[in-house]
């Protein structure tokens, strides 16, 4: 029998609507019973009535959700985290930049241990989590990440320092450095970068490649990984989420299948 879950998603962009959708048709029996955002009154036709809107990490009450889902960025982490994991039981940040800030990923891990919670990361644009872990565990001995986007997904961040979008001609790397840097100076764009560091070698040993492309219509990552267990490499290349280019598509679903793993009687 499939269990029941009820969810409160912090934020309400084009992930978060997506995944929603998705719920309703795959999960039936997990719910979006709140959003956080900061609009409590806007109009949203695609929030039913009868959903909590709240504001303020304090506004939600003990035990009014099992899951939290933060899908607002990486500035909701921590302050939606600490809530979460002490009112409800599990905390799903999709902004996993913000572990590369501070002391936010200790804090965070200190609250679930007192509170026997749990903080379960969704794969976001992301495959193959599971085998670079698992080889984490036999040691690794290099990880590297390229990230591959269209020109319109890199307007509005810093690559425009970096090199002139608009005048390229061809695949440029425009940044190369560690992975907990990627997330903090690319937060919408290389955000993924933390996720696939901190499942595998670290933060500061995980190599980032950044690249536009004028010619790609897709958003594409390319991870390697080598240590005693062997060699891995994967390649995903995402559709752009509709309305927000500097997302993938895949992001919403792993939100999805993330419900499904918490939900469902059989989980692959």
């Amino acid at each position: 029998m499939a269990r029941s879950l009820r969810i409160l998603c912090v934020g309400w962009g084009a992930i978060a609507s997506r995944a929603a959708g998705l719920m309703a048709v795959h999960t039936p029996e997990a719910r979006i019973v709140a959003i956080a955002v900061r609009d409590t009154d806007k109009d949203r036709a695609d929030v039913a009535p009868d959903i909590l809107r709240i504001e303020h990490p304090d506004d939600l009450p003990p035990g009014f959700v099992d899951l939290v889902i933060e899908a607002a960025g990486q500035q909701a982490v921590l302050p939606w985290g600490l809530v979460a994991l002490e009112r409800a039981k599990l905390f799903a940040p999709l902004s996993v930049g913000a572990f590369a800030q501070g002391n936010c990923l200790a804090r965070l891990v200190a609250v679930a241990q007192t509170h026997d919670s749990r903080i379960m990361v969704p794969s976001g644009a992301i495959g193959g989590l599971d085998a670079l872990r698992a080889m984490s565990y036999a040691g690794l001995e290099q990880v590297t990440h390229e990230v591959i986007k269209p020109i319109s997904a890199w307007h509005g961040t810093e690559a425009e320092q970096h090199v002139d979008l608009d005048a390229i001609t061809q695949p440029t790397v425009f940044a190369q450095l560690s992975a907990g840097e990627a997330a903090r100076r690319y937060p919408q764009s290389a955000n993924v970068c933390a996720m696939v560091a901190l499942a595998g070698i670290g933060l500061e040993h995980t190599r980032v490649r950044l690249v536009a492309d004028p010619g790609a219509s897709r958003n594409s990552h390319v991870i390697t990984a080598r240590g005693p267990s062997g060699e891995f490499s994967i390649r995903l290349d995402n559709n752009a989420l509709p309305g927000n280019p500097k997302s993938s598509e895949m992001t919403a679903l792993s939100l999805l299948r993330l419900v499904e793993q918490l939900s469902a009687p059989l989980v692959w």
